[in-house]
């Protein structure tokens, strides 16, 4: 009979050489949330957009790379505009094929932001970050 490694998410986490992180929640927010600048130590970043709430409206999520020697950002990746409850992946790297408000084929920032520019509100979600070796 065969027998089912299971890793625990410390070990997975150090075997790949993955980290994750909660970035921030937006607790029934009606307006624009700069979250960040956050450093990523990776080639690649995955953002989840957790969405548990929405009454009207939608939010929209931008992640803009950040330069720390003279705080000038650039729009990396838009998502559309979420207007339901549930998960969404936002992921920019290197290897992954693009697919446009979703996936960025680029290298992730060293340096980034998160925008949240909620349209009529109120929205509760959770952000969180993975960095990913590419």
């Amino acid at each position: 009979m065969a027998t089912l490694d299971v890793l625990t998410n410390e070990y997975a986490l150090r075997r790949v050489g993955n980290t994750d992180e909660q970035l921030g929640t937006l607790a029934g927010a009606t307006s624009s949330v700069t979250l960040g600048p956050f450093y990523n130590p990776k080639a690649a970043l995955r953002v989840a957009v957790n969405i548990s709430a929405i009454a009207a409206g939608s939010l929209t999520v931008a992640i803009k790379g950040f330069d720390q020697s003279s705080g000038a950002t650039w729009t990396v990746l838009t998502s559309t505009a979420l207007s339901t409850t549930g998960l969404t992946l936002l992921e920019v790297g290197p290897t992954v094929p693009a697919s446009a408000n979703l996936i960025a084929q680029d290298y992730a920032p060293v340096w980034f932001e998160i925008v949240c520019t909620v349209s009529t509100g109120p929205v509760t979600a959770t952000i969180g970050a993975h960095y990913i070796a590419a």
